[in-house]
């Protein structure tokens, strides 16, 4: 027993050391969100150059008429809300692209006819939205964020470059609409969707959407609903081109 006591007080010495380090660190033994943010900096490059071509094909394109899709896509897009393994596919709003590098703009208590265009097409628990803008020139985490554990970053950054489409969003009008003598909106609400691939930037889907009235700000439908309508939608329209829903 004495033979082994001192190599077992060194490794009693190490291991209080260790625990007493994570004490000060909150356990945290890998890198800071900061800095995956900074080892992946490079990787994003590329990405965010597509969304910025993707912002020019689309702002330059008339109202959809009609409903078009590749159908030789490999792989098939997916997109299964609540199914992160099986999806390679993310939607989001033209307005929220045009937007998310300058975090100043986003956000308002106010809410405007483009913070409206977002909900429509923003999905309850997809980070596509939320990596894009941390990978962004102008980063909004504040510092104590950037200094946490960056375990779970790392892991919706690779989500996002793991992605193979986009699904973006417009509205064609931001016009108010006609609402009843009840304060209710009356009118529907005309949209467009594009599927774009993501490695070239390509646009090969689109479709027209009309959601209900009810969609519009003062409406009965809530922001979940409302992406569920347009989720239902799409996937209908796209038939077996996507698997979508």
């Amino acid at each position: 027993m004495k033979k082994y006591a001192p190599q077992a007080l060194i490794v009693g010495f190490m291991l209080l050391a260790l625990v007493r380090y994570g004490v000060r660190t909150g356990f945290q033994f890998g890198p800071t969100n900061g800095e995956v943010i900074q080892q992946y900096q490079s990787q994003f490059e590329s990405l965010h150059s597509t969304l910025e071509d993707v912002i020019s094909r689309i702002d330059g394109l008339t109202p959809v008429e009609d409903t078009k899709l590749d159908l030789t896509l490999d792989p098939k897009p997916i997109l299964i809300v609540g199914d992160a393994e099986l999806t390679n596919t993310s939607m989001i709003s033209l307005s929220y692209l045009k937007t998310y590098q300058t975090p100043d703009l986003i956000g308002s208590s106010d809410l405007t006819a483009g913070d409206y265009e977002h909900q429509r097409f923003s999905i309850d628990g997809d980070d596509f939205q939320h990596t894009i803008a941390w990978m962004g020139d102008d980063n909004p985490m504040v510092s104590s964020a950037l200094e946490s554990d960056g375990s779970d970053m790392e892991k919706m950054l690779q989500k996002t470059l793991s992605l193979k489409y986009l699904i973006v969003g417009r509205s064609r009008e931001m016009k108010p609409s006609i609402y009843d003598e009840h304060g209710r909106p009356t009118e529907d609400i005309p949209c467009d969707v594009f599927l774009v691939r993501l490695k070239t930037g390509k646009i090969v889907g689109q479709a027209p959407l009309l959601l209900p009235a009810a969609a519009r700000p003062g409406g009965s439908m809530g922001p979940g609903e409302i992406v569920n309508e347009v989720i239902r939608q799409i996937g209908e329209v796209w038939g077996n081109g996507a698997v979508i829903k």
